[in-house]
């Protein structure tokens, strides 16, 4: 089907489907564990587990490394850290605390007091 399931057979699509999207589709991310469909249904799992991070506050915070971002959420003494590297490079910073949400390859990784951030990554503690 070289539609890819965006739109029902014998449909004619205002622009052609790019094959190289077909690994890509739900149907063959459902059953592959690393996919990013499996990561985005565990991370809104995760995130709904823990009102802090749909109801809490915001508050940015400066990261001294340009492309990263940084900012706290949550309400009185329960907040987390969320640190995302937006860059192309690996980035380490100095934190305290440990990952409370973790995928492999995407989120970072805290050793000695230090995180590390592969390109396009992310922490929340």
């Amino acid at each position: 089907n070289t539609l890819m399931g965006f739109s029902e057979e014998g449909a004619k699509p205002w622009l052609p489907v790019n094959l190289a999207y077909e690994e890509m589709t739900p149907e063959k991310q459902e059953h592959d564990p690393h996919s990013t469909l499996q990561f985005i249904r565990a991370f809104l799992k995760w995130r709904k587990q823990n009102p802090i991070m749909i109801e809490g506050d915001i508050m940015f915070f400066e990261t001294n490394i340009e492309g990263v971002l940084g900012f706290t959420r949550g309400a009185g003494a329960q907040k987390r850290t969320c640190i995302f590297n937006l860059t192309e490079k690996p980035v380490m910073l100095a934190v305290s605390g440990q990952p409370v949400f973790e995928w492999p390859e995407v989120t970072g990784e805290i050793e000695n007091g230090q995180a590390n951030l592969i390109s396009f990554s992310f922490v929340i503690i």
